[in-house]
């Protein structure tokens, strides 16, 4: 172990990104700092969402990747020295980071919180997992507990010369990303960043990892990815297509029934299921359609179907004995769909419907878009049997709730009240359900969704969904434009990162928010009305 000098100063730097961190730790271990930590604003960012340590927070310098520098010495002046040297150059460069100096023992313990809050609150540990942890898989070099455990305090006189002699199949674990990069550019040998293994170790229930060929070994604590997809061809033959990145697009159905079929070691509950949310809370719309005679013609066919909308009942109120409500919007069913709708409403058939439809030019109709809440036993499983290819087909179960029951009730009353306010001389009601959504909800906390808000398994770094399953609440209107919105949305969030997602570590965020498009229209075609295809 190196011996703690007893006076310590730190310098933390803020670069554009992490990797502008790590291109700087050659030159910065020329200086001799006793402990170097690494971290990117994904960590920074889950502070400052949950209002945790501002004041502390507020002591480190723009960016969004960030290094600790700590410096030590016999005093004052030879700790702040090398710092203070170091400092200078950087200051030189063309592209300076913003840098901050702190020699208050006091403020160095409030910035050294805030890197372990961070992690802790990312894995949703405590300090005492963390620490076991740490002594539990870095314990055979010999390592103290806490944020020093394989950290840069090591450096080159300890840390590498243990790698380089560790045998060849021997997992190495870095504690942050600076001191991996220094692993992989110094000794040639793989490492896996602490935050990956612990979430690996207590993923799999163990609290260690060893060599490749033992129980529980490095292929198993390597971070989960995927590596392609299988398919069958035209001519039944099975055939694998190998993938970087493979996006999961088979809507509310067939996106769960996919992931439940792909299980395999690790994942025996399906792939990218570790919350076993996948495939459950399941959601329809209430879509029941209100339909109206009135005794001067209205045609409803000349005007646009949906062109007009209310959703002045879609709140909760405190006064209905139901959560969330619904919205109200214009229809215009055609005289084929008219037909389906007047077979259920008034059990028309043959010269009654006949009638019926003679008479077509004198009804409207208004739709009703209620919100089902997601319920967690309305899911997707796999039922017994298969289809032609011998793989498991879905088996969906749904049913409605009271609140559900209430929310339809309840707009198909306002519904019809307005009919008849307007002048109705007859109305109708055909029960009906649309839009489904859910299966694979996406979510902040892994424990209870299966993806980012970006469509990004919790699970597996390089495998996205992106389609209706995503969506966690149905709410009261089409969700068309909020899939596209969130495909758009998830198309750039792996363009921004494409970088890593191709790279050996898919899991490492450079760009954590992209920026919001504001203007999505083909070149050539923004305000000059409808695009047209040359």
């Amino acid at each position: 172990m190196v011996q703690s000098p007893p006076l310590r100063t730190i310098v933390v730097f803020g670069y554009a990104d992490i990797y502008s961190c790590c291109d700087q730790i050659p030159m910065l271990l020329q200086y001799h700092p006793i402990g170097l930590e690494g971290f990117d604003d994904g960590l920074i960012d889950d502070q400052r969402k949950k209002g945790l340590h501002k004041d502390e927070v507020a002591l480190f310098p723009e960016g969004r990747g960030w290094l600790i520098v700590e410096f030590g010495g016999n005093g004052k002046e030879e700790a702040n020295g090398q710092a203070r040297k170091l400092m200078e150059r950087l200051k030189s460069q063309d592209h300076s980071p913003a840098m901050r100096l702190s020699d208050d023992p006091a403020q160095e313990a409030l910035i050294w919180s805030v890197r372990e809050s961070a992690l802790l609150t990312k894995l949703g540990l405590d300090y005492q997992t963390l620490d076991s942890g740490c002594c539990g898989m870095a314990g055979a070099f010999g390592f103290e507990k806490g944020h020093y455990a394989i950290s840069m305090q090591i450096g080159k006189r300890v840390l590498l010369p243990a790698v380089r002699q560790a045998e060849p199949e021997t997992l190495i674990i870095a504690d942050g990303f600076s001191c991996r990069e220094q692993i992989e550019q110094s000794t040639d040998r793989y490492a896996l960043h602490l935050a990956q293994v612990i979430q690996m170790a207590l993923h799999e229930g163990q609290g260690g990892a060893t060599g490749e060929g033992d129980e529980g070994g490095a292929e198993q604590a390597k971070p989960f990815s995927v590596t392609g997809v299988s398919y069958f061809d035209s001519d039944g033959n099975e055939r694998e297509l190998k993938a970087k990145v493979v996006i999961v697009s088979g809507y509310a159905i067939e996106t769960p029934r996919l992931l439940l079929n792909s299980a395999c070691p690790g994942f025996e509950n399906g792939l990218a299921n570790s919350s076993g949310t996948v495939g459950k809370y399941l959601m329809v719309q209430i879509g029941n359609v209100v339909l109206a005679r009135f005794e001067d013609p209205v045609r409803m066919y000349k005007a646009p179907p949906a062109h007009a909308l209310t959703e002045e009942f879609y709140e909760t109120d405190p006064k209905r004995d139901f959560a969330r409500g619904f919205a109200i919007q214009t229809v215009g069913p055609l005289p084929i769909a008219f037909s389906k709708q007047m077979l259920v409403a008034k059990s028309a058939w043959g010269w009654g419907m006949r009638r019926v439809m003679m008479d077509y030019n004198h009804w409207a109709a208004l739709g009703v878009l209620g919100e089902i809440l997601p319920w967690e036993e309305n899911r997707v499983t796999l039922a017994d049997e298969t289809d032609h290819y011998g793989l498991r087909v879905a088996k969906v179960t749904f049913r409605l709730h009271d609140n559900d029951k209430k929310v339809a009730k309840a707009g198909v009353e306002k519904t019809t009240e307005i009919m008849y306010a307007a002048g109705a001389q007859e109305v109708v009601e055909e029960p009906r359900y649309a839009h489904l959504v859910g299966g694979a909800r996406m979510g902040n906390d892994p424990r209870t969704s299966v993806t980012d808000s970006f469509g990004r398994t919790h699970d597996i770094a390089n495998l996205f969904v992106c389609d209706g399953s995503l969506l966690p609440t149905q709410g009261s209107a089409n969700p068309g434009l909020t899939i596209q919105a969130l495909a758009a949305r998830t198309a750039d969030y792996i363009i921004s990162n494409g970088k890593h997602l191709l790279s050996d570590y898919p899991e490492t965020v450079s760009v954590a928010h992209p920026p919001a498009r504001q203007n999505m229209s083909p070149a050539g075609t923004a305000n000059k009305g409808v695009p047209r295809i040359k």
